[in-house]
């Protein structure tokens, strides 16, 4: 008989597997100068080979999105939080709200209006920001194929260009954009158009610092652009009112996110030393940051 799909010859070679009881046959395949017998799999044996399969695609999938997180600019704190399980406390229910809203919109457009998060610092806002980062990266699509292939492998394949979200602390970023200008061979056109180009993008921490002129014209030219193209941006800032921050930013790039986001404000105050209830809630609880 011939194998219907590859057309290659098979015989029965008269064994009988003792597990599964399955007639052992061999795949005769054509080589130079002749035939090659290759073993065909039995019933337990494509049930192993079903199941390695599976091990690595689910493996692969991990590695990737962790990959993900950590080229997206997620701190390792955060990297396991998703905003399905994050419980907010008392002041945090708008913005988690406004949050889960954008990505109920973020699934359906990703041209949507994004979030900007105002309020003290230690309410919330990087929490929740990054939890909508690693929800993103999660729900994001990554072929099976090449998801078993990274887990078989244990390494990941360089997919820098379709990392769905960036996370950029803003006075690190001013600083990664500073080291660049600084360095033999530096290129601050890669940084300003990864965070240009991204399908989201988040700013943490924006009015932290008092940027330079510099700093201040690459800002404006991010968040144009993405005006622009319809790219949505969450931001977070510890200056708590539109007002504030429109004084701080000025009203180029001010005018412009406000355009572009949903403002939604965190009422609750610091939520940084409360250690013990975040020890007695674990992962539930939305613990202290930004």
């Amino acid at each position: 008989m011939t194998d219907s799909v590859t057309m290659f010859r098979e015989e029965a070679t008269g064994e009988v597997c003792p597990t599964c009881g399955e007639v052992l046959r061999v795949k005769y395949v054509p080589v130079f100068r002749g035939e090659m017998a290759i073993p065909v799999l039995c019933g337990c044996g494509r049930r192993k080979a079903a199941e390695e399969r599976e091990r690595d695609t689910v493996r692969g999938y991990r590695l990737m999105r962790d990959e993900a997180r950590r080229i997206a600019g997620i701190g390792a704190r955060y990297r396991g939080k998703s905003l399905s399980a994050l419980t907010p406390r008392e002041g945090q229910g708008s913005a988690a709200a406004a949050l889960t809203d954008f990505m109920h919109r973020w699934r359906e457009d990703r041209h949507t209006d994004g979030v900007m998060l105002l309020g003290e610092a230690g309410c919330g806002k990087t929490l929740f920001a990054s939890a909508a980062a690693n929800t993103v990266i999660d729900e994001y699509p990554i072929d099976a194929g090449t998801a078993r292939e990274c887990g078989k492998r244990g390494t990941v394949t360089d997919f820098r260009r379709i990392i769905p979200v960036r996370l950029y602390t803003v006075p690190d970023l001013m600083a990664a954009l500073r080291a660049e200008i600084g360095a033999d061979g530096g290129d601050p056109l890669r940084i300003e158009n990864a965070a240009s180009r991204a399908p989201l993008l988040i700013l943490d921490d924006l009015g932290a610092e008092k940027m330079s002129e510099y700093g201040a014209e690459v800002l404006f030219r991010i968040i144009d652009r993405r005006e622009r193209e319809m790219l949505p941006v969450i931001v977070t800032s510890n200056l708590r009112t539109p007002e504030v921050m429109q004084r701080h930013l000025g009203e180029r790039i001010f005018s412009r996110l406000q355009g572009m986001c949903v403002v939604c404000p965190f009422t609750c105050g610091d939520q940084r030393g409360r250690h013990d209830e975040r020890a007695n809630t674990a992962d539930r609880s939305v613990g202290a940051d930004k």
